[in-house]
């Protein structure tokens, strides 16, 4: 699928933190779809897991 120029998709990987800097055991990945909206960015769509298999715009077809 081709994207607009004003739209843009991402990976992320998270990891959480407690206080003290200690490791928790919550890493969560995600993907988002990105559209220019004035002078910054709205997410159009977006999907957490733990491991996401695919990017949002393939599984949205």
């Amino acid at each position: 699928m081709s994207l607009s120029p004003a739209m843009g998709q991402s990976f992320v990987n998270f990891r959480f933190h407690l206080k003290g800097n200690e490791h928790t055991a919550s890493r969560l990945r995600g993907a988002w779809v990105l559209q220019a909206h004035g002078e910054g960015w709205r997410i159009r769509l977006h999907h957490f897991s733990n491991v996401p298999v695919q990017s949002p715009l393939e599984s949205s077809r």
